[in-house]
């Protein structure tokens, strides 16, 4: 089993739609960050939005989700 310090390859986020609404509330919620000045927070959330995105998208395996403890 791989290390997952953060808990991202757990059976709740199989469905792509809910990977999806993760990744684009993360992008979102920066852009908000973004349009009311708060460059800090506006960095803190595109970095997790980009972190799920390449662990949901670009390295996804379906079989890392399943049987987890």
């Amino acid at each position: 089993m791989k290390r997952d310090p953060l808990k991202i390859r757990h059976p709740f986020f199989l469905p792509f739609y809910r990977r999806a609404l993760v990744v684009g509330a993360c992008f979102g919620w920066g852009l908000v960050e973004l349009l009311l000045g708060n460059t800090v927070w506006f960095t803190v959330f595109l970095m997790i939005g980009a972190y799920a995105a390449y662990h949901f998208f670009i390295i996804f395996d379906p079989e890392d989700y399943t049987g987890q403890d």
